[in-house]
């Protein structure tokens, strides 16, 4: 984080204005976040889906994969109304056959999003914080034996809301 980022997020400008690029909603900003982190990339390749895996015509989803959405968001208020600053639950799930490979996509998600504050995207990020981790193993599908992991990491990011209201 720079010395210019910082002064202006105490609202002392810092004598320029930052003009962020990049995806401008949360959910973009997730997504690409997920997809340009290598290690995660390498595993994946494009299988990073909004809400729910993609299901082929009578084969299933294609692993392993991550999926993620965002389970609530809140808006801050003072005394004068809303103040611009909105926190986010958002869950990132880490799919895969192997329970050991779904356990590293789960740490590699985990160190590029914890602690986090800066840019994402045009989304300015004040901090994202691990609230939750869950593993969900999937039963066989009727016929087969083989088991699908899910690892389910729960995060709150707390960040500006660039409506014109607050601008």
């Amino acid at each position: 984080m720079s010395f210019l980022y910082w002064l202006s997020n105490l609202g002392m400008g810092a004598g320029g204005t930052i003009t962020p690029t990049g995806p401008p909603t949360l959910r973009e900003a997730v997504r690409a976040r997920l997809a340009e982190t290598t290690a995660l990339a390498s595993l994946v390749g494009s299988r990073i889906s909004f809400n729910a895996l993609p299901q082929k015509k009578d084969a299933g989803a294609t692993f392993p994969a991550v999926t993620f959405y965002l389970a609530s968001r809140s808006y801050d208020r003072n005394l004068g109304g809303p103040n611009g600053v909105s926190t986010a639950s958002v869950r990132i799930s880490c799919w895969s056959k192997s329970e050991l490979e779904a356990a590293a996509m789960a740490q590699i998600v985990r160190s590029r999003f914890d602690g986090f504050s800066g840019w994402m995207g045009a989304v300015d990020v004040m901090g994202a914080f691990l609230e939750d981790e869950s593993d969900l193993p999937e039963y066989p599908r009727q016929g087969t034996d083989s088991y699908t992991y899910q690892v389910v990491l729960t995060f709150n990011i707390v960040h500006r809301v660039t409506t014109p209201a607050y601008v």
